[in-house]
């Protein structure tokens, strides 16, 4: 009765637990590839964010006079 029960529940959740666990198709080795290609993805986005919020400062430190260089130049060239 509850020992056959036992027995059957544990060889279960054993079975489970290998599955998980096996190489390399099992769960968790998929898991990890996954984590480790969003930590990839991670990176090159943080670099590129980096690169965009240097250049937001630079513009808000020094880009107006640029901005203002660049219409009176449209305008020469337009006119």
């Amino acid at each position: 009765g509850a020992e056959a029960a036992a027995a059957l529940a544990r060889r279960l959740v054993d079975g489970a637990v290998r599955d998980l666990l096996a190489a390399p198709h099992g769960a968790v080795a998929e898991c990890r590839g996954r984590v480790a290609r969003l930590e990839e993805t991670s990176a090159k986005a943080r670099a590129e964010l980096d690169i965009a919020l240097k250049f937001v400062d630079w513009f808000s430190n020094r880009g107006e006079g640029y901005e203002h260089n660049m219409t009176a130049l449209d305008r020469r060239l337009d006119g």
